[in-house]
């Protein structure tokens, strides 16, 4: 071999490796932004590569609802052992919230103090507030006890463990598109840094849903989430006219909560078993 085909091929292997390296980095910029799991890049980042960095992770979103989903299953599962499926469904929605830091339950209960709001000033002086209101704990209260009565109905059909590793995938997974094609309602925060996201990166998001919705066969189910988290922009679009990183949150709680909606009405249909 020549010395300038052995050159090609440092060059080709150094590029193959800077290539998975980004990548890596962006599914840790993921998993640190969807978790609390403690994960780190792999070198210290500038200002503006950082907001590419946030941009292009969002690829790895249906990622990090997979392993949270895991996580979930993990709890549904030690209720199973005592075959109490109040109990799997407590677990589940525990550890899920542990896992997430409550990002997403924060984006609800901001969005559900905002609907309190005279104009949308006001509305998203109330986003950008700590502190919890009436309505964002009302949100709160209806959230968790709907999604108790659904993974408890679930848990009793055994076909809990499926719906929440699918559930978890999805709600995240359209997070994406969203952010793609709907504008940011401030001029600031976490949806204004993602505006820049990629269609290719969508595409990934997109096609990972689709593998999981494929492999499950909840195609129906994912058409009430998608309504679901439809209506929940359409809500956002009224109150502030666009979204922040409080609308896509509760999207996701909304498109959660859609999903074991339809997939407990599937179940007494007998459309799944």
């Amino acid at each position: 071999m020549s010395s300038y085909q052995q050159q090609r091929k440092r060059s080709s292997l150094e590029s193959i490796r800077q290539s998975l390296t980004q990548r890596l980095d962006e599914l840790r910029t993921s998993l640190a932004f969807f978790t609390r799991l403690p994960v780190s890049l792999s070198r210290p980042m500038p200002p503006a590569d950082s907001t590419k960095l946030f941009q292009n992770s969002f690829w790895a979103a249906p990622i990090a609802g997979l392993i949270v989903g895991l996580v979930a299953l993990a709890g549904a599962w030690t209720g199973s052992l005592v075959n109490l499926p109040a109990l799997s469904a407590v677990l589940a929605l525990s550890v899920a919230t542990l896992i997430t830091g409550g990002l997403h339950e924060d984006g609800l209960a901001d969005l559900a103090d905002a609907c309190g709001g005279a104009n949308k000033a006001k509305r998203l002086d109330i986003m950008k507030d700590s502190r919890i209101g009436s309505f964002g704990v009302c949100a709160l209260i209806l959230w968790f006890l709907a999604a108790f009565m659904c993974l408890e109905a679930l848990a009793g059909a055994k076909i809990l463990m499926p719906v929440l590793i699918w559930t978890a995938i999805v709600s995240r997974g359209l997070l994406p598109l969203a952010l793609r094609l709907i504008p940011s309602g401030s001029t600031n925060g976490i949806a204004r840094q993602a505006k820049g996201i990629s269609w290719l990166t969508v595409a990934f998001a997109m096609i990972f849903c689709g593998l999981s919705t494929a492999i499950t066969g909840y195609w129906l189910a994912l058409m009430v989430v998608v309504i679901g988290q439809l209506c929940l922009y359409l809500l956002a679009w009224r109150l502030i006219g666009g979204a922040t990183g409080d609308v896509f949150g509760a999207a996701q709680k909304i498109g959660e909560l859609a999903g074991y909606l339809a997939l407990v009405g599937m179940v007494s249909q007998g459309t799944i078993a």
